[in-house]
């Protein structure tokens, strides 16, 4: 898979990478369950809002006060600039990018048959929450 991004977009990358990395590692230790992270929607939910807070704050702001100019409103550059991208998009669409996924992956259920996504999951199939023939991920796959 090839990573396109232009200036100082990969930041974006490694700043969600971390937060996953981070959601799953804390959780893990506060729980006491190395699967946790795995079972639960939650901890991806905090973490990529917690990247999505983050590019956010790297971002520049606005300039609220005209009459300024070209100075500076609060003494510092910011991180990222509007030019630049990660995959394709401009760093300024992806705090809303990942505050989406959060809520996606929060409400994404684990298959046994086939781990990928919620197609499979019954809550009255009686089999612990699952169908008892694969799901239509796995026929769509193979």
């Amino acid at each position: 898979m090839i990573l396109t991004f232009r200036g100082r977009g990969w930041i974006v990358g490694i700043i969600t990478v971390v937060c996953l990395l981070a959601s799953d590692l804390l959780t893990s230790i506060q729980f006491h369950n190395s699967n946790y992270y795995a079972r639960n929607g939650w901890p991806k939910l905090v973490a990529f809002w917690a990247a999505a807070g983050i590019v956010r704050w790297m971002l520049p702001r606005a300039e609220e006060d005209v009459t300024l100019g070209a100075q500076e409103v609060s003494g510092q550059k910011p991180v990222l600039r509007e030019r630049d991208s990660f995959l394709l998009l401009p760093v300024k669409y992806w705090p809303l990018v990942l505050l989406a996924l959060g809520v996606g992956f929060y409400f994404v259920r684990r298959c046994k048959y086939c781990k990928w996504a919620a197609e499979c999951f019954d809550s009255e199939a009686g089999t612990n929450g699952y169908l008892s023939q694969p799901c239509f991920l796995l026929s769509v796959i193979n």
